[in-house]
């Protein structure tokens, strides 16, 4: 009792000191002179509440060096800020940096702003501290009256105009310069796209007149005209509108109005690291082949020529485009087999262009060996289970010189539970694989057939045709022994297709094959005797996949928010739909389908970040075999607990719902897998101190979620899903950890605690605070520990 007395104050103390986290300002080595201590931009319109703030931050750029406030992190927990030599106040800075500030708002379109600059101070001590503040009326900000091109080249006028619908500039939208240029860039690139290899942004430019013509009207009535002039004023303080006129400078050659076609290509796969494209194309000595419009020229033979040609997106004819050009760069970079690809175009014939494509090898071959450590434990001294593994992968770049990518990898693994009596080892895995990326579709006429449903449901045409697009062949063998319980032989194919768009990725596998051996052994018989339900887990099955294997993924960057980075992934898995069928097969091929949703987001600062996942899982097994069960085979169930999961427990040791048979149960194997899983993860990431070899961090997270079987047992109570109990059946586990980052790997070691147990059988679940305690008894007086101490490597997620 005295050991859990002391944890627990030791516990509370911990959870103290995470969550009051301050945050004071230290200055050192200040001056005796007045200096800079804070500054503050206020801006006084009634605008809306986002544009305020991109305003002020952008104009915080804009203040003088001297006028910066530069603040570091100091070491500790409490994020103290540090302010070392500031700089002595002199006024004429801040009038520099009003006027910088008012030319960056003209760029705006707020050509009639006024600011204010005044200062405030404070001492303190022996400190005399200044804040300089800006105050900014904005006024009225300029609305663009109207938009014309007007091109000297009626060929260029003609191109402009089919695509004024995609101009940036539009009548009644706030003027701004940055909106100028980024027409006058998409003009230049719509005209590169078609044909003008030389048009340049400078042959173009943007008239702005900011007179109103009905002021132009010429009167001889000295009254009416300083009535006119004062209708003018007033119009341009009250509805400043400016009309914007796109116009062509004289052009005395002719180039930048010519249009260019594209004539013969050229390729150089060994090109070297250094040389100039220039110096590449005049090796006059190397060796050629050609093939119609296209030739490549070598030292020996390294790569043929129809994976190149597969990824050029130009023909002999074509009109040049430089994104055609930047898609063919792009393209044959991704091939795999060259780590640089340059490009250039030679004028041949007055109109037509060559083009030389060098491409600099990467190693063919390359070896990649990774080591990984996990442990959950009850506490500090004794742990519950250690994971080890390490992998090996084998690679070969080009394969029958086709840029054909191999890997052949090699995983081995143990878990080990100090614990046991029975045995430290109580699991050991290997798996073998091998795998073939081809750079391209390969389909026969009934794959293609498919391939015009799937997955244009999933992604557009435009997606599809645009798409970087791989042909996935993978074989794997793996060998599962969990001491005393089972023996799990597997041997799974698969045939399916990457296509990447982007920042997006679509894998679809038409066809999956996974053939399963079971070895049950007296550990696990008996067990499945004291609790039947199991049965219907663990037994032998195959998977025959066909057609509906898909799986999406997304990272992006919020386009109003450039610190925060998203991630989304759906899959889709079935087995049996069509092989089920076959009365052949029947008893021999699982048959369900399984669908994972994940969404992440993660929001950084300057010192820390802000990160959360959200999951949900669901498999459905509409098989009615007594043989195979009606349950996802355990391989395929849902599971949380460990080092990236719920990580108030241990790996495999939550759920299902609020079911208390595994607690309650004398057998050492208390696994638990579900067909339904739920779970958010939140985590509050922030920087103690930087040193130059590692970067220590520590977290403060949530995790809330479970695992349920879809269908009742009634030898399993209250293990199935219902939503009217949901709030009893979730778990929530809260804690905090250190983060080590060595920059080429990342140590990590979490401390959590069971905020709400579902097995916990008073209290709804939730931890009783005045009675709390890291050791707790179940009725049947099984000892359940209610924290974890995970030990693993990289973020969580």
């Amino acid at each position: 009792m005295q050991f859990i007395s002391i944890s627990k104050a030791n516990l509370y103390f911990l959870l103290i000191a995470t969550i009051l986290i301050s945050s004071c300002t230290v200055v050192k080595n200040y001056p005796s002179k007045p200096f800079v201590y804070n500054n503050k931009i206020v801006i006084n319109n009634n605008i809306d509440a986002k544009e305020k703030k991109r305003l002020i931050a952008e104009l915080g750029n804009y203040w003088d060096d001297s006028l910066q406030i530069r603040k570091q992190s100091k070491i500790g927990f409490f994020h103290t800020k540090v302010i070392d030599k500031p700089a002595v106040f002199d006024s004429t800075n801040l009038v520099r940096t009003a006027r910088f500030m008012e030319n960056y708002l003209r760029t705006q379109g707020y050509y009639y702003a006024n600011i204010h600059y005044d200062t405030s101070i404070t001492i303190v001590r022996t400190q005399k501290r200044i804040t300089p503040v800006v105050t900014i009326d904005l006024g009225k900000n300029i609305t663009i009256k109207s938009v014309k091109d007007s091109l000297i080249d009626s060929n260029l006028q003609r191109l402009a105009m089919q695509n004024s619908e995609f101009s940036l500039l539009k009548a009644g939208e706030p003027y701004t310069k940055q909106k100028i240029s980024n027409e006058l860039d998409r003009l230049t690139a719509l005209f590169n796209r078609n044909g003008y290899y030389n048009f340049r942004r400078d042959d173009i430019y943007a008239l702005v007149d900011t007179t109103d013509s009905k002021f132009l009207d010429l009167t001889t009535d000295p009254f009416e005209l300083i009535k006119l002039l004062d209708e003018y004023n007033k119009s341009k303080k009250e509805n400043p509108r400016w009309d914007v006129t796109i116009r062509q400078r004289k052009d005395t050659t002719g180039i930048s109005s010519k249009q260019y076609f594209i004539g013969h290509i050229y390729y150089y796969p060994q090109a070297l690291n250094f040389d100039l494209i220039d110096t590449t194309i005049n090796k006059f000595w190397l060796h050629s082949h050609t093939t119609g419009n296209y030739t490549i020229k070598f030292n020996n033979e390294i790569i043929k020529l129809s994976p190149l040609i597969q990824y050029t997106f130009f023909k002999r004819g074509d009109v040049y485009s430089n994104t055609n050009l930047f898609n063919t760069i792009t393209a044959i970079g991704k091939l795999g087999a060259w780590k640089q690809v340059d490009a250039k175009f030679v004028v041949r014939d007055n109109d037509t262009l060559d083009l030389h494509i060098a491409m600099v090898p990467d190693k063919k071959y390359g070896i990649e060996n990774t080591a990984e450590l996990s442990k959950n434990t009850g506490d500090l001294t004794a742990g519950n289970l250690i994971g080890i593994s390490a992998n090996f992968t084998y690679r070969n770049r080009n394969v029958w010189k086709q840029a054909i990518q191999s890997f052949t990898s090699l995983r081995a693994g143990l878990e080990l539970s100090p614990n046991e009596s029975s045995s430290t080892l109580q699991t050991f895995f290997a798996t073998v694989g091998q795998t073939y990326s081809f750079p391209k579709m390969i389909a026969g006429k009934p794959m293609k057939s498919v391939m015009k449903i799937l997955p244009y449901n999933f992604m557009t045409k435009d997606e599809f045709k645009q798409s970087d697009k791989r042909t996935l062949l993978s074989v794997n063998a793996a060998y599962n022994d969990r001491l005393d319980l089972f023996r799990l032989r597997s041997v799974t194919g698969n045939y399916g297709y990457e296509f990447k768009k982007d920042n997006k990725t679509w894998l679809y596998s038409p066809i999956n094959v996974e053939l399963y051996s079971l070895d049950r052994l007296a550990g696990l018989d008996s067990l499945i005797k004291q609790n039947p339900f199991l049965q219907l887990s663990f037994n032998t099955g195959n998977v025959i996949g066909v057609g509906l294997n898909f799986s999406f993924y997304q990272t992006y960057i919020n386009k109003r928010h450039s610190n925060r980075l998203h991630y989304f992934r759906y899959g889709i898995e079935e087995s049996g739909l069509l092989a089920g069928m076959f009365t052949t097969l029947e008893n021999k091929v699982y048959r369900y389908g399984k669908l994972e949703v994940e969404y992440k987001e993660k929001t950084s600062k300057l010192n820390s970040e802000f990160a959360y996942k959200l999951f949900g899982g669901l498999g459905v097994n509409y098989s009615n075999s007594s043989e195979i069960g009606t349950t996802l085979p355990f391989f395929k169930q849902f599971f949380v607990g460990g080092p990236n999961s719920m990580r108030a427990w241990g790996l495999r040791q939550l759920g299902q719902g609020s079911s208390i048979l595994s607690d309650t149960s004398s057998s050492s194997f208390k696994d638990r897998f579900g067909d339904i899983r739920i779970e958010g993860n939140f985590e509050y990431r922030f920087n103690i101190f930087n040193a130059s070899f590692v970067k220590i961090g520590s977290a403060i997270y949530a995790d809330v979620g479970n695992v349920w079987n879809l269908k009742k047992n009634d030898g399993n109570p209250n293990s199935e899903f219902n939503l009217s109990r949901f709030y009893k059946d979730v778990a929530i586990g809260v804690g905090t950890g250190l983060r080590l980052d060595f920059s080429i790997f990342l140590i990590r070691v979490d401390v959590a605690y069971k905020l709400k147990d579902p097995a916990r059988q008073y209290n709804d679940g939730w931890i009783n605070l005045k009675d709390a305690s890291l050791i707790e008894y179940r009725t049947n007086g099984t000892e359940v520990r209610n924290f974890a101490v995970q030990l693993g490597i990289g973020l969580p997620f």
